[in-house]
Order: C-alpha cells, then sequence, then structure tokens
C-alpha cells in the first residue's frame, strides 16, 4: 500500500499564548466557562478508569497549532490527572466532523412556533453545541450513551420540544 504524506505546517505561538491556552483549557475544566471555550469530552474506556479526551476548539486552527501540540497543550491542563488519559485529541469542529468522530447528533424536532427558536439554541448550546455560521447550531457527541444522556436532559428541561438522536455514517460533505 502506498505512504501518503501531507505536507505539515508549522505553529508560530510564543510560549505566552501557549501558557495562556493551557490555562483557557484549565478553567473549562474546572467548569469555568469561558467565551469562545472547547468543547471537552472525556470518554470513559471499558476495562479501567481510564479516559480519552477530546477538546473540539476552533483556537486550534486560528493559532495554527499542530496536532502533537495540542495533544501535549491537552496533557498540561489535566496536570496531575495525565495517567487516567489514554488519547488526548484536540480538533476543530470541521475536522471532527471530517473524521467522523462526533457521529451522534442531538436534533429538535419541534413544530414551528411550539418552542422559540432561540430556547431551542440556548438550551442545545448549554449541553455543548457548536456554533455554525447562519445563526445555527450543532449538538454532536461522540458516544451513544453521551447522546442519550442529553437527549433525556433537553426532553426534561423542554418538555414541549422533541428531539432525535441521528447518527451519521460518514464524513458529512
Amino acid at each position: 500500500m502506498p505512504v501518503i504524506k501531507l505536507t505539515a505546517t508549522g505553529s508560530v505561538l510564543n510560549d505566552a499564548d501557549k501558557a495562556a491556552i493551557i490555562s483557557q483549557l484549565t478553567k473549562e475544566l474546572e467548569e469555568a466557562p469561558t467565551a469562545d471555550g472547547p468543547v471537552i469530552f472525556e470518554i470513559p474506556l471499558s476495562g479501567g478508569d481510564k479516559f480519552d479526551v477530546l477538546v473540539v476548539w476552533e483556537k486550534w486552527k486560528e493559532n495554527n497549532i499542530p496536532t502533537q501540540t495540542r495533544s501535549e497543550m491537552i496533557m498540561a491542563a489535566y496536570g496531575d490527572k495525565t495517567d487516567k488519559i489514554a488519547l488526548p485529541l484536540g480538533v476543530t469542529y470541521q475536522e471532527a466532523m471530517e473524521q467522523n468522530l462526533l457521529p451522534y447528533a442531538v436534533i429538535p424536532m419541534a413544530r414551528k412556533n411550539e418552542v422559540p427558536a432561540e430556547q431551542l439554541k440556548a438550551s442545545m448550546k448549554k449541553y455543548g453545541a457548536f456554533a455554525l455560521p447562519g445563526d445555527k447550531v450543532d449538538l454532536r457527541l461522540p458516544t451513544i450513551e453521551l447522546a442519550s444522556d442529553i437527549h433525556k436532559k433537553l426532553v426534561d428541561e423542554l418538555p414541549k420540544a422533541y428531539w432525535s438522536i441521528a447518527q451519521s455514517l460518514g464524513p458529512i460533505e
């Protein structure tokens, strides 16, 4: 089989910017949300106390941060919990979609005027929905268990809305 290589681009991230990004990640982990902060998924692995960490954040692209550096920054933000992390992965929303890392979507199915659109969006954002162009939001999750849990919370929070869980089978075009 052929080996297909892409050309890597370098990062121009200085130490102060790197420290600021790690600090923002740390604040998010301490449940102190920051403006334009990441969505962090901790995905437990079966048979132990280890978990994977998926950090979806546009700041990775904005600062041209290579994948390896993203992983190192995630580990630095976790501090003394790094021994529990099996795989730290930092991606943008687009990268997550292209790699099918967030295959489950929780979708509002409310009929027109039943539940205000802004209320639906606000509830979805509370559970990690991604803001998209055109004032749209997309609530994507890495596991069916997490999707089911958030689906239940949304049903409880907005009983007049109807919610559905959908699974994508590949990258969205």
